[in-house]
């Protein structure tokens, strides 16, 4: 969707070569249409669940990565990890262009379910995506706050509740 290249694995998985760390180009990335994209097959698959069970149910909404891992996967762990004391303007800029798809691929997933799309994680959770983060387990509460919060709360203003969990450890 941001001009990665993607390597299929054997598994059905990709693999994502992130994009070369020049800030000027990061931040003039425009994302390609969702509907034209392979994460397009996640509100395909909603609108059939939804025809399928007759709307009677909610329909299981896919697991996505947050803004700073959807960074991480565009830019490296390493160029995130730098941008953030190097290029933290930049980065910023990056992850609000994310957040702005993240909530436009989450709304188009509602309206596929019918409005009624349920977290794989929290089944006491009434609504919204499941929003998980593989880097919230390695950055300071500090870093979290400034590049992880607003992003998220973005989202969920945007598009109601979301469901957070981080891969890893909540020790920190």
């Amino acid at each position: 969707m941001f001009g990665c290249r993607v390597l299929e694995q054997p598994d059905g998985n990709f693999h994502v070569q992130p994009l070369p760390p020049d800030p000027a180009s990061i931040a003039a990335l425009k994302p390609r249409p969702l509907d034209e994209r392979i994460y397009w097959t996640a509100v395909e698959y909603a609108r059939y669940a939804r025809e399928a069970i007759g709307g009677r149910l909610p329909v299981r909404a896919p697991v996505m990565t947050g803004p700073l891992d959807t960074a991480n996967y565009i830019l490296g762990s390493t160029v995130v990890m730098e941008w953030i004391y190097t290029e933290p303007d930049a980065l910023k800029s990056l992850l609000a262009t994310l957040t702005d798809t993240i909530s436009r691929m989450i709304q188009a997933l509602h309206e596929a379910a019918g409005g009624r799309i349920h977290p794989q994680h929290v089944w006491c959770m009434r609504g919204g995506p499941d929003i998980c983060s593989e880097l919230r387990a390695i950055i300071s509460a500090e870093t979290y706050e400034e590049f992880e919060a607003p992003y998220l709360r973005e989202i969920s203003r945007r598009v109601g509740p979301i469901c957070v969990h981080s891969c890893g450890d909540w020790a920190r």
